[in-house]
């Protein structure tokens, strides 16, 4: 017959309780990293179309730092909507 102690019942309990916090924290956060990771890669798709219309603009540290503009009074506005220029 097997004896345990107290000692060895209260480990294998904390180790135990443990492993189930964890396990419940991975699954709950699982949606919200897939979204996050969604999230910056539409970030990054939004720099690369800035790039693509000559604002300069890069993604760093969870933002989109726009550090300067070739966007001239002669082009036409852009309308997202379209995703196409509009034309004067």
């Amino acid at each position: 017959m097997f004896r345990f102690t107290i000692r060895e019942l209260v480990l294998v309990t904390a180790v135990v309780a443990l492993a189930c916090g964890w396990w419940l924290e991975h699954t709950r956060n699982a949606p919200l990293r897939n979204r996050c990771s969604r999230l910056e890669g539409l970030a990054k798709a939004s720099v690369q179309t800035l790039e693509e219309l000559g604002v300069h603009a890069s993604f760093r540290d969870d933002n989109i730092l726009i550090s300067g503009s070739s966007w001239s009074s002669d082009m036409p506005p852009w309308n997202p909507k379209a995703s196409t220029l509009i034309e004067p």
